[in-house]
């Protein structure tokens, strides 16, 4: 449990976050700023470019501009690993219970980390009950 050791030396007293929601192109767009960087979940619940989910989580890491995996840590343990590629997680690329658990996390809020081999930020949210990123 390497990343839930490294969850425990993150600052507790990390600056608060809250999302930011707005539209763009028809998408929903939900955004959080923190400890120098951001992450934005753009949601396509009502599939404006066709049948497939055009949803998207992109992070921007405070140091590490093109991290290689990135893993989502809860206060209680959970986690939820991605393979971005430039720093853009797409849903349909990776396994659906991972992006099921971060949404899990992300829709609870509360504190939770981001974390990549080399860098990490972490948020203190409010709950989105309303999300619509499935």
């Amino acid at each position: 449990m390497f990343f839930a050791g490294l969850l425990a030396l993150l600052p507790s007293a990390a600056l608060p976050a809250s999302w930011k929601h707005g539209q763009s192109r028809g998408l929903d767009v939900y955004e959080a700023k923190t400890d120098g960087g951001a992450m934005r979940l753009v949601c396509d619940p009502d599939r404006v470019f066709g049948s497939t989910p055009n949803t998207s989580l992109i992070v921007e890491m405070p140091k590490e501009k093109d991290p290689k995996r990135i893993v989502f840590l809860a206060r209680n343990g959970q986690q939820a690993h991605f393979v971005p590629v430039n720093g853009i997680v797409l849903m349909n690329d990776q396994k659906p219970e991972e992006w099921r658990k971060m949404l899990d996390m992300i829709k609870k809020g509360g504190e939770f980390a981001v974390v990549t081999a080399n860098d990490s930020m972490t948020f203190e949210l409010e709950p989105i009950g309303s999300l619509r990123c499935e």
